[in-house]
């Protein structure tokens, strides 16, 4: 049960980097007033957010999270485009 309860703990926390992460990236996610569903495409919005910090992760070789957590590289820019180009 103890050790259930730290993976998903571990999890929980990269996830939160990672979400903080891309809110102080981009100035479009600190400003709710903006964030109203129904008024703009929030969830394509953060999506895309999302795909540029992967891109810039890929560019950079690391990212907080890769740093802290693993120890496995991410993959190089061309492979993670690939994911999206693949039929």
């Amino acid at each position: 049960n103890w050790q259930f309860h730290h993976d998903h703990n571990c999890s929980r926390v990269s996830i939160e980097i990672i979400i903080g992460e891309t809110c102080t990236t981009f100035q479009r996610w600190q400003y709710p007033r903006g964030l109203t569903t129904g008024r703009s495409a929030i969830d394509q919005q953060f999506l895309l957010s999302v795909h540029l910090l992967n891109m810039r992760t890929c560019l950079r070789k690391t990212n907080r999270v890769a740093s802290r957590y693993t120890s496995v590289d991410p993959p190089t820019l061309q492979e993670y485009m690939r994911i999206f180009t693949e039929d």
